[in-house]
């Protein structure tokens, strides 16, 4: 199975096994964002979190191509639980993930990571805790 097919299909089972949640309940926590590079070219990579529409986080972090330079992390984006949805856009690439989509019935606090695989793809994962 592809690498995207693996995820569309893990968040499906993952929405689907964590019981009946209520609208109400679709709120979470967003910990952090880490960004990594794997390539040997440096990016920009422009990171907005969205909250019920609305744009509560927005920026642009370079992305060397040194060990201190290609990864970058952005503890606490946003204060408080939200519908987020956090979009990355890298090398002309949009990729956005819905933190509702991750909900475990006690893991609600998330953290995203973006990466730039020396592959040409670009990726993403996500972390569910109890705790942030």
């Amino acid at each position: 199975m592809h690498r995207r097919g693996f995820i569309s299909a893990t968040a499906a089972g993952l929405v689907s096994s964590a019981g009946c949640v209520s609208s109400d309940e679709q709120s979470a926590r967003l910990a952090w964002i880490t960004l990594r590079n794997h390539r040997d070219e440096e990016y920009d990579v422009t990171v907005a979190v969205e909250d019920d529409g609305d744009t509560v986080f927005s920026r642009t972090f370079y992305l060397g191509t040194t060990a201190e330079t290609a990864t970058v992390l952005e503890e606490t984006p946003v204060e408080g639980e939200g519908e987020y949805v956090v979009h990355a856009t890298m090398d002309g690439e949009n990729r956005a993930v819905d933190t509702t989509d991750f909900i475990e019935e006690d893991e609600r606090c998330l953290g995203v990571r973006f990466e730039l695989l020396n592959n040409g793809s670009v990726d993403y994962r996500t972390k569910s805790m109890q705790q942030c």
